[in-house]
């Protein structure tokens, strides 16, 4: 009878802290629902939220070029910089919905590299080439094996990576102007002033 009312206190114990964790998780979401607006607010999924990569180091990765002769992308391109990292394609529509804030991130001055993902590297150039490019470099991950490594949770996806590479923030889906000024910027801020 002792051990049956051992087992039941460790499973009470259990339940007990997958409800404290889940409570955590949603209350956490309902911080960030105002920030997000309702766009992304809908379309956010609470419980992929523990399934991020956040705080995880990126795995070391090699990604050859978009063009020949291009530089490709290396994980340790990346290393000792605060970086943008952004997965999208060619035929992807919310793609090209967020594209022109990354442009603008580009253009502050803002390191955003980019992952094409499955897709064709002539279809990324001539995207590319129409709609311009704010990458300081651009890995082609034809069959999407360094993108599922990261964790892929919508496309397009954006991560903040800091200066050690340890993701620090995954928006999944397109960014808005909204997202860059409450959440990227900031965040790319703080990280820039930390000790690297």
């Amino acid at each position: 009878m002792d051990r049956f009312m051992q087992a039941c206190a460790r499973t009470t114990k259990r339940v007990v802290l997958v409800a404290a964790f889940s409570a955590a998780v949603w209350a956490a979401v309902g911080a960030m629902v105002p920030a997000m607006g309702t766009r992304a607010a809908a379309a956010f999924d609470p419980w992929q939220l523990m399934l991020m990569p956040i705080g995880q180091r990126l795995p070391p990765f090699a990604l050859p070029p978009l063009e020949h002769g291009g530089a490709g992308l290396f994980s340790d391109d990346l290393a000792g910089q605060v970086a943008v990292i952004n997965v999208f394609a060619s035929w992807c529509a919310p793609c090209l919905e967020e594209h022109p804030h990354l442009m603008a991130l580009a253009l502050d001055g803002i390191a955003v590299y980019g992952i094409n993902y499955r897709d064709t590297q002539m279809a990324a150039l001539a995207w590319l080439d129409r709609h311009g490019d704010p990458y300081r470099q651009v890995g082609f991950d034809a069959d999407g094996w360094v993108t599922d490594e990261i964790g892929l949770f919508g496309l397009p996806q954006t991560l903040v990576v800091d200066r050690s590479g340890v993701i620090r923030h995954v928006h999944p889906g397109a960014l808005d102007a909204t997202d860059i000024e409450v959440i990227i910027l900031p965040l790319i801020e703080r990280l820039t002033g930390e000790a690297g």
